[in-house]
């Protein structure tokens, strides 16, 4: 969702192209939004204490936003959480200087859905149209 770090011509990418440098991204998968794991009718509740709490990216709104821009891509690219976070992964890791991801996972089944893009490749034409249905 956030790929001002990665992003050709961003100031990061131009100081990582001039010291040979990569980048380790972390919650590519945006904290499982890109997941379309959450219903914008019942939005996330955290516990206290959970960074995710009040931050504006789980809010109703928010979620309800990005609802269609993932029916989008699960259009495109599978309905499946696992054909989410394949593209989500392979999306990050298409840029030049990211080395690698830090999806994060708490069970196998995550585990086992950050595994899901092995193999998977996305075309220049995949890339553009993720990048336009996420940033527009």
């Amino acid at each position: 969702l956030d790929d001002q770090f990665i992003r050709e011509g961003s100031p990061l990418q131009d100081l990582m192209a001039r010291w040979n440098m990569t980048f380790v991204a972390f919650s590519p998968l945006a904290q499982a939004r890109l997941l379309d794991k959450f219903d914008p009718s019942r939005p996330p509740q955290f516990e206290p204490g959970d960074h995710r709490r009040d931050k504006a990216a789980f809010s109703q709104e928010a979620i309800a936003a990005l609802k269609p821009r993932l029916e989008k891509l699960k259009q495109r690219f599978g309905p499946t959480t696992e054909d989410l976070a394949a593209v989500a992964l392979q999306y990050v890791l298409a840029h030049p200087r990211v080395a690698c991801v830090i999806p994060g996972f708490r069970n196998e089944r995550q585990a086992r859905c950050n595994l899901a893009g092995v193999g998977r490749t996305l075309t220049p034409d995949d890339l553009k149209f993720i990048r336009e249905t996420l940033q527009g």
